[in-house]
């Protein structure tokens, strides 16, 4: 991908807590873009990806209790 400020990092949002991971999912796509809605993958019950309205990549991962 070409370089665009911003674009050369991305955030992890980890948490126990899937509300948590919803909640601050809902709150950071305002404005900016989905890259992929929550959803449950092979290593996670609960697994999404977004840029913010500024540029952020974040993906959101809900870590099982084990």
């Amino acid at each position: 991908m070409p370089y665009q400020q911003g674009n050369n990092f991305s955030l992890a949002y980890v948490s126990k807590d899937e509300n948590a991971i919803r909640d601050a999912f809902g709150k950071l796509k305002e404005g900016g873009s989905v890259d992929m809605e929550l959803q449950e993958m092979p290593w996670s019950k609960c697994y999404g990806q977004l840029t913010d309205k500024f540029g952020i990549h974040w993906q959101f991962s809900h870590e099982s209790e084990s």
